[in-house]
């Protein structure tokens, strides 16, 4: 009996570890992966800039095929709801970009003058529950350049 009692501990503490661990390795994603790998899912892209106030809409399949590929291919980790809220009450915001087809938004990205960006799980939007997001920390200043040029470019 003692035995049976033991394997099934021993059994449940496996279980335990594992999903543990799992959780962990789901903690940090690729960007794209709530990034439209396809343009032709996204109707415009709208860029504001906070500094300035100022909006931007773009219809150009062209400049959005590009952005997304910009935004693509950083590995994000999961914010905590303390930390989101830490950062969205005391950072200082620089510019969103949301991907919008006629529905919803399929992509969403904010850009803090700090250097981090926040991109959410816009499947996790449209539910009471609270929206998911990830974040990326560039510590050099000099890894969004090309998308803030980009970004640039629409206001010009």
């Amino acid at each position: 009996m003692q035995f049976k009692i033991f394997v099934v501990v021993i059994f449940l503490s496996v279980i335990l570890i594992s999903s543990c661990s799992l959780n962990d390795s789901q903690r940090t994603v690729n960007s794209g992966q709530f990034l439209p790998t396809v343009s032709e899912e996204i109707d415009y892209a709208e860029v504001y800039c906070f500094q300035t106030s100022l909006q931007r809409k773009t219809m150009d399949q062209q400049k959005i095929d590009e952005l997304i590929s910009l935004l693509s291919g950083y590995e994000v980790e999961k914010l905590s709801a303390d930390d989101e809220i830490d950062l969205f009450e005391n950072g200082e915001m620089k510019y969103s970009i949301f991907f919008r087809s006629s529905l919803k938004s399929v992509g969403a990205i904010v850009f803090f003058s700090s250097g981090e960006m926040i991109v959410f799980d816009t499947d996790t939007m449209n539910g009471e529950d609270r929206t998911k997001s990830y974040i990326y920390n560039d510590e050099t200043s000099e890894t969004f350049e090309d998308v803030f040029r980009m970004i640039e470019l629409l206001f010009e």
